[in-house]
């Protein structure tokens, strides 16, 4: 009488999946990993708009002060900045607010990065005179033409 032996079968197969398994659940942490990377990377992005905006309004809110208490004189400063934003470029430009994002704000300044998930808009204060214009990110040159108005391009 000829029996069947099956024992070296279950040990193989439990190898077998538990490399299955393993594989799987290695697979899963590389993958959820990636996404929580490029969350951070935009989180980081995000933050570097936010300062590099909050600076730009500053000098623009000093350049009209300088211009109110002295007479109307070409006035220009050269900024400094990350080259990238988030590792992408980046340009910075001030447009009529789109589509009233802003209750009863007139301008917006915009910065665009490929590394942002949308175009991140700060409001120009009222009083501030600005015209459209845009430049690169790094190293913009802000400048009050003796009209009054602020603007990327130089008088």
């Amino acid at each position: 009488m000829i029996r069947s032996d099956t024992r070296a079968v279950s040990i193989t197969l439990n190898y077998t999946i538990a490399i299955g398994i393993t594989t799987l659940l290695t697979a899963g942490l590389i993958i959820s990993a990636g996404g929580l990377l490029e969350s951070q990377q935009e989180r980081v992005a995000r933050q570097q708009a936010d300062e590099i905006g909050a600076d730009l309004l500053s000098q623009a809110d000093k350049l009209d002060r300088i211009n109110d208490s002295t007479e109307r004189s070409e006035t220009t400063v050269q900024l400094e900045y990350p080259s990238t934003l988030g590792g992408g470029a980046y340009t910075i430009s001030f447009e009529p607010d789109r589509a009233d994002r802003f209750d009863d704000i007139g301008w917006t300044l915009w910065i665009n990065s490929t590394a942002l998930a949308g175009d991140a808009a700060y409001p120009v204060p009222e009083g501030i005179d600005v015209a459209e214009s845009s430049t690169r990110g790094e190293s913009p040159e802000l400048s009050q033409c003796q009209n009054g108005i602020i603007t990327f391009e130089g008088c």
